[in-house]
């Protein structure tokens, strides 16, 4: 007789909780960034609107371009504003409401990348489920993220705990291979090494925003003829636009390094290894996670490349009470292979 995959309902357990409220808090923050960015780009192009009339007629259709472009930006900012939390607050609340999940357990005999969803083959059988994928610091969770690869330890009896949202699409929660030792987690007291690594990503920002805001500040220069009066103005929003960003986006990173006490350490196999691209400003970037203890993690940015069963040290700055995956993300080693 063909073995079929089990299916067994479970409560949510605390780390799948952590896990969904995480996914919920991501579309908050995020609809809360995209307001703040929507209206600034709104009061930028109505600035613009406004003073175009006060331009060489040369100028004035260059001013208007510019002032409907941002203003633009503003309305399909505010748009995916809506749609981030249809698409995240929504199915995550709905789902925790719910207070189950399924677990299928079976031979994985493969799995296939059908559009956002995944497809894991386990005993013959198909289950198409959503990726819940989280960035650095795990302070977001981006939902059905796009893929172009995905490693996983075929042949090997696999557990995969998911959740339905109310919809009818289901959610990946955690992956385990129940023959492999367990990840084990600890803790250590943080180091001046393990902070100088935490503000590395924090200065790069730095200067991306620096660059940023100069870029910006030419071109309100140029559309303005370069006159004194208004590139004073000009570089005055833009010196307090540059300071606003650095307030939030840079500072917090630097400032939580230093109050951080710990490095949280996260050591074990390899059950999942995902590829995809992610928007780094105007381009995008090659970014991965490593399922390890059943959740993924992030490691964009970090030159390991790890196979299925290899074993990994994942390291954190973050408090002492922290669970693995939160904080920021220091080190990745591999420090056994897959056999």
């Amino acid at each position: 007789m063909r073995a079929v995959p089990t299916l067994t309902p479970e409560p949510l357990s605390v780390t799948d909780r952590a896990l969904l409220r995480d996914w919920a808090r991501g579309g908050r923050h995020l609809a809360r960034v995209l307001a703040v960015v929507a209206a600034v780009a709104g009061l930028a192009g109505l600035w613009l609107f406004v003073h175009a009339f006060s331009l060489p007629p040369v100028e004035v259709l260059a001013a208007r371009v510019v002032a409907g472009v941002a203003l633009a930006t503003a309305a399909m900012l505010a748009w995916l504003r809506g749609r981030a939390r249809r698409e995240s607050t929504a199915p995550a609340m709905a789902a925790l409401a719910g207070g189950r999940k399924t677990v299928a357990q079976g031979r994985l005999d493969g799995v296939q990348i059908a559009g956002t969803r995944l497809r894991y083959r386990l005993d013959g059988t198909d289950f198409d489920l959503f990726n819940l994928l989280p960035d650095q610091g795990r302070s977001q969770l981006s939902a059905g993220r796009p893929l172009r690869e995905l490693l996983v330890p075929t042949a090997q009896t696999v557990a995969l705990h998911w959740v339905e949202d109310g919809q009818g699409r289901r959610w990946l929660l955690q992956l385990h291979v129940p023959a492999w030792v367990p990840a084990q987690a600890a803790s250590r007291p943080a180091a001046a090494t393990d902070r100088r690594a935490a503000g590395t990503q924090a200065f790069i920002a730095m200067g991306f925003l620096t660059a940023a805001i100069l870029a910006c500040f030419a071109l309100f220069s140029w559309i303005g003829g370069f006159e004194r009066r208004d590139m004073h103005f000009i570089g005055l929003l833009l010196a307090g636009l540059w300071a606003l960003l650095v307030a939030v986006v840079v500072l917090p990173t630097l400032l939580r390094a230093q109050r951080q006490t710990h490095v949280q350490v996260l050591r074990g196999p390899v059950t999942e290894v995902l590829r995809g691209r992610i928007s780094s400003g105007k381009t995008s970037v090659d970014a991965h996670w490593y399922r390890v203890g059943g959740l993924a993690q992030a490691a964009t940015g970090f030159a390991a490349t790890l196979q299925p069963g290899d074993e990994v040290q994942m390291e954190w700055l973050t408090h002492a009470q922290a669970p693995p995956g939160e904080g920021t993300l220091i080190r990745v080693q591999r420090i056994g292979m897959a056999p």
